[in-house]
């Protein structure tokens, strides 16, 4: 069959015209793969060691390396000062900035403007007068998202480059130019921003270590209270003995030791929280930083990541202050124990030639004040504690010794609680006025109770009930109620719980 010579001309020139196409496709892949791989070169010369720089050092080698490496003519930044309203310009000479006159309500348009755009000889006027006054035909331009504090306080960063009006028309920015330029710039900003990140996790970190110590110094400064405290509980005991107080001297150092516990089990409640401490975090992320190496700014540039750090940085500032108010809280509690614990001292050695010093007290705030001095041991119990607390008026009494009969009774009640292994451990703390000249302040419980016929011997000096007991807590608790005019007495079952009731009145006799 002849071939149509036509027809093979026609088939010619399509395979032709294809062959073009193809050529044409490759020398543009060839030219994006170089362009690419100049890019790449750009940004490891742009190298995370350059952290440490000043702005106006990474500012100008950025700059050189968009002319060097990715065919822009001139690249820098414009900063904007607030609320002054000045605009500088930093290129590529490292000198001091050049100060922009008349145009900043034209920079201010694109400070204020999120992501990036293109400045060319079709921008609406206002961009034409910037572009005049830095000296370009045509520019690409990003909004930089530099935290405060990178740059001088109240300042923007707007980063450009461009082709001044000698070789715009010899050159037009592709999509690859404007990519590139895209990720460059954000590489510049996360390197600004993690300079920052480094030195407020330093700072932070300083300021924790110093916080540690104040409290290791605290704690060594109770440490060493508590043990003049122990020597001159001994001292008392002996003074008591000489003077035939035996059984008064017995009731102080029973006292001293409830408050010796509490200081104890506050002193643990530090050390523990110290040990459990999230402080070793911020350790872990600067060597998280670290181990990222060159990948660590275009790790933070990702908006995702450089959240998550942001995130975590906040949530550990919070986690770490709320940390240093416990222990603060807990040392503030130590210190109320050695005040009481002083008072029982001064008391002590008072006694023989004092009588007791009456004030007027506020009832609801003494119970809390009893509470909190046993709050340790409840808080390792797990013990839940309920106020119920009727209006009576203030009521003047040696405050010392009604606070040192509550703190018994609290203590007494966590103790029934916790030696009958009881789940859901309770203590209601309440306080009554008869309508008269009397009021009772009642601490009841829902630990084992006590038997019927125990309950007689309560008060008597020796009796206990519990392995390590001395039998001077409640004894000397009835004897103090007893010096205020008023009485200690107890209801209570096997199973069910007691109820302790100190009835005293308002006023002295």
């Amino acid at each position: 069959m002849a071939t149509d010579p036509a027809a093979l001309v026609e088939t010619l020139k399509a395979k032709a015209t294809l062959l073009i196409h193809r050529e044409r496709e490759l020398f543009e892949l060839r030219q994006a793969r170089r362009r690419t791989e100049e890019w790449l070169r750009a940004f490891h010369a742009l190298s995370p060691e350059l952290q440490d720089t000043d702005m106006a050092g990474l500012i100008a080698r950025w700059s050189d390396l968009l002319v060097g490496s990715l065919s822009f003519e001139s690249a820098g930044a414009l900063e904007y000062e607030a609320p002054s309203g000045r605009v500088t310009m930093q290129t590529m000479d490292p000198g001091p900035p050049r100060a922009l006159t008349h145009v900043e309500a034209e920079a201010d348009a694109l400070f204020r403007a999120k992501g990036s755009g293109r400045c060319d000889p079709s921008a609406p006027p206002e961009l034409r007068r910037l572009a005049d006054a830095i000296g370009l035909e045509e520019f690409l331009w990003l909004s930089s998202s530099v935290r405060r504090g990178s740059v001088r306080s109240g300042s923007r960063l707007l980063l450009f480059a461009g082709s001044s009006p000698r070789t715009a028309k010899f050159h037009t920015f592709s999509e690859d130019d404007q990519n590139h330029f895209t990720l460059l710039g954000n590489h510049l900003a996360a390197l600004v921003n993690n300079g920052i990140l480094a030195a407020q996790v330093e700072r932070e970190r300083t300021e924790i270590v110093a916080a540690n110590r104040e409290l290791d110094a605290s704690l060594r400064e109770l440490s060493r209270t508590q043990r003049e405290l122990i020597a001159s509980t001994k001292l008392v005991a002996e003074t008591s003995r000489r003077a035939g107080m035996a059984d008064i001297a017995a009731g102080v150092l029973h006292n001293v030791g409830n408050v010796l516990t509490s200081i104890n089990v506050g002193a643990e409640l530090v050390a523990e929280r110290l040990r459990a401490s999230r402080v070793g975090n911020v350790g872990k992320l600067v060597r998280l930083l670290e181990a990222e190496g060159e990948n660590l700014p275009a790790s933070l540039a990702t908006a995702d990541r450089a959240s998550k750090i942001l995130n975590f940085l906040r949530e550990l500032s919070a986690h770490l202050a709320t940390e240093r108010d416990e222990i603060l809280g807990e040392v503030t509690r130590l210190q109320e124990y050695l005040s009481h614990l002083k008072a029982i001292v001064n008391k002590q050695q008072s006694y023989a030639t004092a009588l007791g010093v009456t004030e007027l007290c506020e009832l609801p705030g003494l119970v809390d004040d009893a509470i909190a001095l046993v709050s340790a041991s409840l808080a390792l119990t797990g013990i839940e504690v309920a106020r119920d607390y009727q209006p009576v008026a203030g009521a003047t009494l040696d405050r010392h010794k009604a606070l040192q009969i509550l703190v018994n009774l609290v203590r007494n009640a966590a103790e029934s609680i916790a030696g009958c292994g009881r789940e859901g451990g309770r203590i209601v703390a309440s306080i009554r006025g008869d309508g008269g000249a009397r009021f009772q302040l009642m601490v009841e419980d829902n630990g084992a109770g006590i038997d019927e016929q125990l309950a007689s011997r309560l008060f008597t000096q020796g009796f206990t009930t519990k392995p390590s007991g001395h039998g001077f807590g409640l004894h000397t608790s009835a004897l103090a109620a007893k010096e205020m005019g008023g009485a200690l007495t107890c209801r209570s079952a096997p199973g069910r719980g007691a109820t302790f009731i100190l009835d005293l009145p308002l006023r002295p006799r």
